[in-house]
């Protein structure tokens, strides 16, 4: 992602990190201006909690007016490649920012309104062109809070008495950081071998000959959860 959007979204995340912001209470929540009627359904379908979701900033993208480019062009600035919104009934679309373990943004993924044939495979989601796989850390997970040493404020994230959680999705994983799961996404079960992960960055590399049902991330967390 880039431009004035990606930096609301680090400032908000930098809030949450520091806590300088906190979610209303649960119950006392408006819907969401930002996601249409059938994203909320979709994601509270998917048990992510509006919280949550909030915290992210899933957002909906609507389908361009006549004449109208700006929502077509602000994909084309995330990266996101053509063959995924150049028809309108692509639209409306879910854009779903995601985040470093250091509680940065360092990409998205767009869910078209439909799946797309593209390859010989018709594709739920595009992820931007040129971008490398990347970890995603729900903010929530990287928001600054007394750990082991009370003078010295650690993430969840990196805190060793907190069971880690790792999964395919980032709806999957803010399901589970909706049940209070610390949990760390990958993008794609092509990611599902054995991963190299830089951990200030969050990019990722895989050997696709070494595939299996487990994965090694650089963690310091006494239990791991692979989901």
């Amino acid at each position: 992602m880039s431009g004035q959007h990606q930096e609301d979204l680090n400032e908000k995340a930098r809030r949450y990190r520091e806590g300088e912001q906190s979610a209303p209470p649960n119950g006392h929540r408006e819907p969401s201006e930002k996601l249409s009627p059938q994203h909320r359904r979709e994601l509270e379908a998917s048990a992510i909690d509006q919280a949550v979701w909030e915290e992210r900033g899933y957002e909906t993208i609507q389908r361009p007016d006549s004449g109208d480019t700006r929502p077509r062009q602000r994909l084309k600035s995330y990266g996101i490649p053509n063959w995924a919104i150049k028809e309108d009934w692509n639209f409306p679309g879910l854009i779903i920012p995601m985040y470093g373990p250091t509680g940065r943004v360092v990409s998205c993924q767009w869910k078209p309104r439909t799946p797309i044939a593209h390859n010989g495979k018709l594709q739920k989601y595009a992820s931007p062109r040129g971008i490398e796989s990347r970890l995603d850390v729900h903010p929530r997970w990287t928001r600054l809070r007394h750990g082991i040493d009370p003078g010295q404020p650690m993430m969840d994230i990196q805190d060793p008495k907190v069971e880690l959680w790792i999964t395919e999705g980032v709806k999957k994983a803010d399901s589970l950081t909706s049940r209070g799961c610390c949990t760390i996404a990958l993008t794609g079960v092509y990611n599902c071998g054995r991963i190299t992960a830089h951990w200030v960055t969050g990019k990722t590399s895989t050997s696709r000959a070494a595939r299996s049902s487990s994965a090694t991330t650089p963690t310091h967390s006494s239990s791991v959860t692979c989901c």
